[in-house]
C-alpha cells in the first residue's frame, strides 16, 4: 500500500472517531443498495472544515459552484449532501473538502461491496479557499477505513491530484468498485479525505450492496416522447414502425387504451414519475417547479435499496424542475434536438449505465426527444417511408405559429414518413439495444421494463399538427408495453383505460413496496393483469391556458367509461391573432364514444340519450378546471442554460 498523505492529526482524530462508538445507527435495509449518503447524520461529522470559523458564516461560496442541498434527505448537516450540476449530468454527492472525517454505521449484506465516485472540483470558489500553492500540492486523499466488532482496517486508498485550475470549472474524477469484509455483521465506515490544499473534493453516491442478494426486480422506465399509440405496429399500424417494440409486446402485457394527465412533456412525466394528475402535483407551466411534498418514484426505491440512475435529453425532462430528485446520477445530454443521434445516444449512455449497475437492483429512467419535431431521421430511415420523389428529409414548422397552416397532401405524406422514421429508427437503435444488453448481461428475466410515451402528436387528425395544443386522443393515448420479470402476463392485451398515474403503484407493488392508495392518483394495474379488474378506469387530461408561450386554449378532457368529455375555452384575441392561419373552430364541449369512433369526428352532445351522461361528465371537467386555478405551485427562474434547451426543442422563442 503505497503511503498516506494524511496528516498525523487526521489520522489521530479519525482512530479515535471509529472506535468512539458514539453515534446512533440508523436503519438500513436489509436487502439491496444501501445509500451511505442517507445514512449519516450530524453525529456522524468527525471533522470538517466547513465548521470553521462557525457553521453559521457559511455560504454558497464555501461550496461548488453549480450545487445545491439536498431537500429530499432526513438530516443533511452542513448541506455536505448535494446535488452538484457538471455539463449535462447532475450527480448526488457528499462534500468532503480536504480534512474531511465522514463515520456511517452500516449493517453489512451478504458479500458486501462498496461502490463509489470520488472527485475534486476545481473553480472559483475552491480557488478562494484552497492554502498554500496548487502547483505543488499533490493532491486529495481518498481513504475509507471499516470497523467490525472493535477492529479497523483500511480498505481503501488513493491519491487523486487536483486538476488543472482553468477559467471553467474543471474535475478530476475515478469510479471505485471494493469488496468488504464481514458480510452479514454490523460495521462502521469511515470516509476521510486528507490533504493541504483545501481542495472541493467529494464522495459520488457511496453505495453498500451484497453481489449474492437479488431479491429485488430491476425497473426500468423507458419514455419515448412524443409517441402516437397508433403508429406502434402492435397497436395495429400497418407500416413496420417498431419491430422490436412489436416483440416486446409478446414477451409483455399491453395495455391497449392508456391515457396521460397532460398533452405536453413536463406535466405528463411528472404525473408519470409521481403518480399524481397534474391538479395535485400543480406542474402546469414551463416556470413551475416540482414541490418538495410531491411523491417521487426515485427517492422511494431509491430507500427501497435501488440504485437509481436517468438518461435524458434534458429540456422540459430537467433536473432543473427536479426531476432528479433521489437519482444517483440523472444525465441531460443527447447531442441536438433534430440531429438524427438522440436515440443512439441514450442508448450509449444506457448501455453504460447498465453494465456499470447490473450487480445490484437498479432503477433506470430513460427518455428521448428521437421522436420530437424537427423530424430528420439518419439513414435509412429518413427515405425509409417517404413518397419515391419526396423533396424533403427534414421537417420542421418555421414557428408553433404555422402549426394550423393548410399544406398538400404530398407534403402531409412525407411529413409522416419523417416522424415514422424516427419511430423505426428509436425502435432499432434504442429498444432493440436494451433488450439485447439485458440479455447479455442475463438481466432480462428479473427486469421489469417499461415502454411508453408522455404524450402523442397530432398529425392534422384535427387540423393541426404538434402537440401541446388539444387532449384529443391522438396526443393523450400512449403505448404501454410491460414486461415482467419472469415473462408473466406475456402475450396479454388489456382492453381496459388505464393511465400513466398507474404506473407507480404498480412498479411499487411488483417491488414489495408498500403504500397508502392515497398516497397516489392511480392504483397498481395488478388487478387487471389478473382478470379482476375489466371495467375501465377514469382518466383526466389536462392543459392550462397558453403553455409555452404559444397561446394555446385552456382544456380538459374526462371520462366515465368509452364516453369522453372535453370542456374548452375559448380564445383570446392574442390567441387568434398569434396564429398565421385561422384557428379550426371547436365548441365549448365536446362529447365523443370512442368505441364507436376513435377519431374523435362526431360530436354526441346534442344526443338526448347522452344528456345525463353529458352533463355528469361536464361538472367534472369544469371542477377540474377550477381546480386548476385554485392550488398555486412551486414557481423557479428558469436558468439560461434550460432557456437554450428550450428553445433548440422549439417551445420558446
Amino acid at each position: 500500500m503505497k503511503k498516506t498523505i494524511l496528516s498525523g492529526r487526521i489520522i489521530v482524530l479519525a482512530l479515535l472517531f471509529v472506535f468512539a462508538g458514539a453515534c446512533r445507527r440508523p436503519a438500513s435495509p436489509k436487502a439491496g443498495v444501501v445509500h451511505l449518503l442517507d445514512l449519516l447524520t450530524a453525529e456522524g461529522i468527525g471533522e470538517s472544515p466547513l465548521r470553521k470559523p462557525s457553521p453559521e458564516a457559511l455560504t454558497e461560496a464555501d461550496y461548488p459552484i453549480d450545487s445545491q442541498a439536498l431537500d429530499n434527505v432526513a438530516a443533511n448537516p452542513l448541506d455536505l449532501k448535494r446535488r452538484h450540476n457538471l455539463g449535462n449530468v447532475e450527480n448526488r454527492i457528499l462534500f468532503a473538502p480536504s480534512r474531511s472525517v465522514y463515520r456511517i454505521p452500516i449493517d453489512l449484506p451478504d458479500d458486501p461491496v462498496l461502490d463509489f465516485g470520488i472527485g475534486i472540483i476545481q473553480d472559483h470558489n475552491s480557488e478562494k479557499r484552497q492554502l498554500g500553492s496548487a502547483a505543488s500540492d499533490p493532491g486529495v486523499e481518498f481513504v475509507v477505513l471499516i470497523e467490525i466488532g472493535g477492529r479497523q482496517k483500511t480498505v481503501f486508498q488513493r491519491l487523486l491530484s487536483l486538476p488543472p485550475a482553468r477559467e471553467s470549472r474543471t474535475v478530476n474524477y475515478a469510479r471505485e468498485k471494493i469488496p468488504l469484509p464481514g458480510g452479514g455483521r454490523k460495521a462502521v465506515l469511515t470516509l476521510l479525505t486528507g490533504g493541504r490544499s483545501g481542495a472541493f473534493s467529494f464522495w459520488h453516491e457511496p453505495q453498500v450492496f451484497g453481489r449474492s442478494e437479488r431479491p429485488l426486480p430491476n425497473v426500468i422506465i423507458v419514455s419515448l416522447d412524443t409517441l402516437r399509440a397508433d403508429h406502434v405496429g402492435a397497436y395495429g399500424y400497418s407500416r413496420e414502425t417498431t419491430p422490436n417494440i412489436d416483440a416486446l409486446a409478446k414477451d409483455g402485457a399491453l395495455f391497449e387504451n392508456t391515457y396521460a394527465s397532460s398533452p405536453w412533456t413536463l406535466p405528463s412525466h411528472v404525473s408519470m414519475l409521481s403518480g399524481l394528475n397534474c391538479v395535485r402535483h400543480r406542474v402546469y407551466y414551463e416556470d413551475d417547479r416540482i414541490g418538495p411534498g410531491i411523491p417521487w418514484l426515485a427517492t422511494i426505491l431509491g430507500r427501497q435499496g435501488y440504485d437509481c440512475g436517468a438518461v435524458t435529453g434534458g429540456g422540459y425532462v430537467s433536473a432543473f424542475y427536479g426531476f432528479s430528485r433521489g437519482f444517483g446520477t440523472y444525465g441531460m445530454s443527447q447531442e441536438e434536438i433534430g440531429s438524427g443521434d438522440n436515440a443512439q445516444e441514450a442508448a450509449n449512455l444506457s448501455l453504460d449505465w447498465l453494465e456499470s449497475a447490473a450487480d445490484r437492483p437498479f432503477f433506470l429512467f430513460v427518455h428521448t426527444y428521437q421522436l420530437h419535431l424537427p423530424y430528420g431521421p439518419d439513414e435509412p430511415y429518413d427515405k425509409m417511408f417517404l413518397d419515391p420523389d419526396a423533396s424533403v428529409d427534414v421537417w420542421d414548422w418555421k414557428s408553433p405559429s404555422q402549426i394550423y397552416r393548410p399544406i398538400s397532401d404530398s407534403l402531409k405524406r412525407n411529413i409522416i414518413g419523417l416522424y415514422d422514421g424516427n419511430v423505426r429508427q428509436t425502435d432499432e437503435v434504442l429498444i432493440k439495444a436494451l433488450v439485447d444488453r439485458l440479455k447479455r448481461l442475463g438481466l432480462y428475466d428479473r427486469t421489469l421494463l417499461i415502454v411508453t410515451s408522455d404524450h402523442g402528436e397530432e398529425l392534422d387528425d384535427h387540423g393541426g399538427w404538434a402537440h401541446t395544443r388539444t387532449v384529443y386522443d391522438e396526443v393523450v393515448k400512449v403505448p404501454l408495453i410491460v414486461h415482467f420479470p419472469g415473462g408473466r402476463h406475456a402475450g396479454q392485451r388489456l382492453t381496459p383505460i388505464v393511465r400513466l398515474v398507474d404506473l407507480v403503484p404498480t412498479i411499487l407493488e411488483e417491488a414489495g413496496v408498500s403504500y397508502e392508495e392515497n398516497d397516489f392518483d392511480g392504483r397498481s394495474l395488478r388487478p387487471i393483469l389478473e382478470g379482476r379488474e375489466k371495467a375501465d378506469r377514469h382518466f383526466v387530461a389536462e392543459l392550462a391556458p397558453n403553455v409555452t408561450q404559444t397561446h394555446n386554449r385552456e382544456a380538459a378532457a374526462v371520462n366515465d367509461g368509452r364516453l369522453k368529455m372535453i370542456v374548452n375555452r375559448p380564445p383570446t384575441l392574442e390567441d387568434i391573432a398569434y396564429y398565421s392561419s385561422l384557428l379550426p373552430s371547436v365548441p365549448s364541449m365536446e362529447l365523443y364514444d370512442l368505441a364507436a369512433d376513435p377519431g374523435e369526428k362526431s360530436n354526441n352532445l346534442g344526443r338526448p340519450d347522452r344528456a345525463a351522461s353529458a352533463r355528469a361528465l361536464a361538472e367534472r371537467a369544469e371542477a377540474l378546471l377550477k381546480g386548476m386555478k385554485n392550488r398555486p405551485g412551486e414557481k423557479m427562474k428558469m436558468p439560461k442554460d434550460l432557456e437554450d434547451r428550450l428553445r433548440a426543442l422549439g417551445y420558446i422563442k
